[in-house]
Parts: structure tokens; C-alpha cells; sequence
């Protein structure tokens, strides 16, 4: 396995995780190199998009506070909250739950579903140093 073929199916595992596959496949990677590529990138992406969703939601708060703020001043009535991206987002959080768009990321993206994550829940559960062996999950905001 060379080094070039193996960060590009990486990096193609945690931006579209459909498509690295297909990727490992043109660098003539085995079954089990593969495998092993798109758990490591794909897990990687979901974390540090999840991570990183926090700061995200919190820049795009202030940005509509800031935003709402200026129409207001300007004497213009404020916009909706409830927007068509908002409705479809908790559209999907009363079919699927939780578990289902933890389970879409192959789909969705791995991008998009930590954010949608993030943004339907308040408080989300990390796994503990022993409960990666053992399940057992704490809950932080």
C-alpha cells in the first residue's frame, strides 16, 4: 500500500465516505486495507466535524443575532426562524431519531450529519476512556 493511496482514500472517506471505496479500489488496495481506510477516515471525519459543529452553530447564532439586530434598526421586521432548512431538519429528527442520523453519515455525508447532530441536540453523549470497552457513555453539553 503506498502512502499517496492510502491518505487520499482517507481524506475521501471523511469528506464523501461513498465514494472512498471505489477510490481504494483504483489505488489496488486489498478488501481488509480497505476496510481499515474508511473506518479510520471515516470515523476521524465524524468526530472532528462534530467538534468542530459547536463552534460552527455558535458562529452561525451570533451571526443571525448580529443579522436580526441590523433589520431591526433599520426598521425592517425580523425573519423567520422556522425556515424550510429547519423544518426538513426536524423532519428528520421525528422519522429517523437519533440513532438513524447517526447511522446516515454513509449518506448524508460525513460533513453534514455531525452538524445535523449537533444542532438537534443540546446535550450529546461521549464515550468514556472504559466505556469504549465497556459501552458506557457520560452526557456533556
Amino acid at each position: 500500500m503506498n502512502a499517496v493511496g492510502a491518505i487520499s482514500v482517507l481524506f475521501m472517506s471523511v469528506i464523501k465516505f461513498m465514494f472512498a471505496a471505489p477510490v481504494s479500489y483504483g489505488f489496488n488496495h486489498s478488501y481488509l486495507q480497505t476496510m481499515v481506510l474508511l473506518a479510520i477516515g471515516g470515523s476521524g471525519g465524524t468526530l472532528i466535524f462534530f467538534l468542530l459543529g459547536k463552534r460552527v452553530m455558535e458562529w452561525f447564532r451570533l451571526r443571525y443575532v448580529r443579522k436580526k439586530s441590523e433589520r431591526l434598526a433599520r426598521g425592517l421586521p425580523a425573519r423567520s426562524v422556522f425556515t424550510r432548512t429547519n423544518r426538513w431538519i426536524i423532519r428528520m429528527k421525528r422519522s429517523y431519531g437519533m440513532f438513524g442520523l447517526a447511522v446516515m453519515p454513509p449518506i448524508l455525508s460525513i460533513p453534514i450529519a455531525p452538524f445535523l447532530l449537533r444542532s438537534i441536540s443540546s446535550t450529546m453523549a461521549y464515550p468514556t476512556r472504559s466505556g469504549i470497552r465497556g459501552g458506557g457513555m457520560v452526557g456533556r453539553s
